[in-house]
């Protein structure tokens, strides 16, 4: 059963291994392979993740510039102003409960010196917001896209996650209502988001398996009684929805069937 994992897994490195290009340099290839510790669901500090960010931020920014020139030279500024005020409005139609978030994040946003400083993007978070904002309300794209990913930038009560977490998910709210192919492009491709869920959904195994100790015998031994696969089956069913609501959870842009891939390996 162990072997099934191990095997799936091969498969998988072996597959991006050869389908990426041969004149790659090496550093390339072991940053978009390895999996980077994080406590953010949306795996934001991955190298391939802040990629793509950065990208869709200048890519963003230029779509700007070019339909705002009758703003003159003060253009960006006039943007950033415009949007936090738009956004102020909107957040005031909210219920209570989103309100009172959007106003805190909308206030962090605001403080103009909290800025993202890396060899890549060096433009403070109300840049980045004041862009998307501006693109959902240009291209009329659905603004509770967008207010969802506000909502998740809290991490527990009022807690805010870092700042890249914070930008990633204002970007990353274009990619599924966005018809622009750049902007709408996930941040990891789907090979690697499945050999991630597939390293989630067994270290989850792994600790479900723990919480029962004598399920995770039976699932040692070679020979079951009837009983015990009757009991085995159970607990793997079980399992799998568990599993299966995690990764749903934390890898939303990976399709269905690469999720169904990996539930059917658990067994």
């Amino acid at each position: 059963m162990v072997l099934i994992w191990i095997l799936v897994t091969l498969f998988v490195v072996s597959e991006f291994y050869f389908s990426t290009k041969q004149d790659e340099t090496f550093e390339r290839m072991v940053n978009v392979m390895v999996i980077v510790p994080n406590d953010d669901a949306q795996n934001v500090h991955q190298p391939p993740v802040r990629r793509v960010i950065w990208e869709k931020f200048y890519y963003l920014r230029d779509l700007a510039q070019k339909d705002l020139t009758h703003l003159g030279v003060n253009w960006y500024g006039a943007l950033q102003e415009n949007s936090m005020r738009e956004a102020y409005e909107y957040a005031n139609t909210c219920p209570r409960t989103e309100k009172n978030k959007l106003i805190i994040l909308l206030n962090k946003i605001s403080e103009l010196h909290d800025a993202v400083s890396t060899r890549n993007l060096n433009h403070t978070e109300r840049e980045v917001f004041a862009l998307v904002w501006w693109r959902f309300q240009n291209k009329k794209l659905d603004i509770n896209t967008l207010k969802s990913q506000l909502l998740d930038c809290f991490e527990e009560g009022h807690n805010l996650y870092c700042i890249v977490g914070r930008i990633s998910r204002y970007l990353s709210s274009l990619t599924r209502v966005d018809k622009d192919s750049q902007l709408s492009e996930p941040e990891l491709s789907q090979n690697v988001l499945f050999a991630e869920a597939l390293a989630k959904s067994k270290s989850l195994f792994d600790d479900i398996l723990k919480k029962h100790p004598a399920l995770s015998e039976i699932y040692t031994k070679e020979k079951l009684s009837e009983t015990e696969i009757e009991d085995l089956n159970e607990f793997i069913k079980t399992a799998r929805a568990e599993i299966k609501k995690d990764i749903v959870r934390e890898f939303p842009e990976l399709e269905r069937d690469k999720i169904q891939e990996i539930l059917t390996a658990i067994s």
